[in-house]
């Protein structure tokens, strides 16, 4: 048996950024070409199943368009079973897309809400959902599981799950689970993260499609679970990481406390990226102290680097010399990824106002710690640079 699990699409969210007016139509175009991309999946591996556990849509900007391709493309996989957790973004209301519109037959919306178990004769497997107040009590007497192997493989799906204070208590929570249960598929989370492993239940939050933010890590994509069945009794023998991304994705910290000189610069910087693995999209985060000097240095350095198959942002996260605090500098830094969109703009629709906006900011952003204070409008974000998703 092989299920994919995913969640975290967000149809159709706005992803606005300041410095790219198209970004946000940019960005839906390439969830689709993700859901395109997982569906596909689903024929290539022959699934029995497609989980969705949570933030399928952001429900506030989903349009008829949106609700119309979703189903075409669930309905293009009939009979295979699809999943869906509403999540904190796509939450069941009166108002709710999944409440208005009417999918295909082999789409089942579960509710949060209320208790839920979807079965059906045709397919050797059973999906329990957790329930809010499963969640506030941290326990599942509720979950209406037989209390021995049948034959069937049964799931427990939720898009929530009880935060603790440390592993014990999470590992005490998953003893809790019934034990005919093999798989506990979580949604909520940006991160992969198996939260328990046995040989009789494993537990993970798939974690993003694609990334939403330079700080999401890989690995990135759709979680591929594999079952095998001994004695009537199910187990996850498998856990595949199925990447849908048209890149590798890094972030790379350099300290550059101990360099002095824009040539240590350039050579510490050549030499950590030519450690990613190619075609790469990276951001780089300079840490550690750094000498006034050096901070100047940084923008001609970063962009004198021109390597095919390799793009990157970067940003300061470190401490200036002669700074007692660096909040004002962190508040007023403008990122390099507002450089290279203004640029690339002005390929297209050039506008001698914002060139000399894009240069008067990158100047004076060279020279913040020299005491300059930045007087213009600047973008400080961490929503990923369109070109991380086309």
């Amino acid at each position: 048996m092989f299920i994919l699990h995913t969640a975290n699409l967000y149809f159709d969210k706005p992803f606005f950024s300041c410095s790219n007016l198209q970004y946000g139509q940019e960005r839906r175009k390439r969830q689709r070409e993700l859901f395109d991309a997982i569906i596909n999946k689903v024929f290539e591996y022959k699934a029995d199943a497609l989980f969705i556990t949570g933030n399928l849509l952001d429900a506030e900007y989903t349009t008829e368009q949106t609700l119309q391709y979703l189903c075409e493309r669930c309905d293009a996989i009939k009979p295979v079973p699809v999943i869906i957790i509403p999540g904190n973004s796509d939450p069941i209301t009166k108002h709710s897309p999944y409440v208005l519109n009417t999918f295909p037959e082999n789409v089942t919306i579960m509710n949060s809400d209320i208790r839920n178990m979807w079965e059906e004769d045709k397919t050797p497997f059973v999906v329990y959902t957790l329930t809010k107040n499963d969640i506030k009590t941290r326990n599942f007497t509720e979950l209406n599981c037989p209390s021995g192997y049948d034959g069937r493989n049964h799931i427990l799906l939720s898009y929530d799950w009880p935060m603790f204070d440390d592993k014990n208590e999470l590992s005490a929570w998953f003893e809790k689970v019934p034990d005919v249960i093999s798989y506990v598929g979580i949604g909520k989370g940006h991160s992969f993260k198996q939260l328990y492993n046995t040989s009789q239940l494993t537990a993970c939050c798939c974690g993003l499609p694609d990334p939403l933010s330079i700080d999401d890590t890989p690995p990135f994509g759709v979680l591929g679970i594999r079952f095998q069945s001994n004695n009537n009794r199910w187990e996850v023998s498998q856990i595949e990481h199925i990447s849908l991304q048209k890149n590798f994705y890094s972030v790379i910290n350099i300290d550059i406390s101990s360099i002095t000189n824009k040539e240590e610069l350039y050579t510490q910087l050549r030499n950590e990226l030519a450690k990613v693995q190619k075609p790469c999209v990276a951001h780089i985060r300079f840490s550690g102290t750094i000498f006034p000097s050096i901070l100047n240095e940084i923008p001609e350095v970063v962009n004198s680097i021109q390597e095919e198959n390799l793009s990157f942002t970067w940003s300061c996260d470190g401490e200036i010399e002669g700074f007692e605090s660096i909040e004002d500098f962190r508040e007023i830094t403008v990122l390099s990824e507002f450089f290279k969109q203004i640029t690339e703009e002005q390929k297209y629709a050039p506008s001698p106002t914002v060139s000399g906006m894009a240069k008067r900011a990158r100047h004076l952003t060279a020279r913040i710690a020299g005491g300059v204070k930045l007087t213009i409008p600047t973008v400080e974000t961490c929503e990923v640079p369109p070109e991380w998703n086309l």
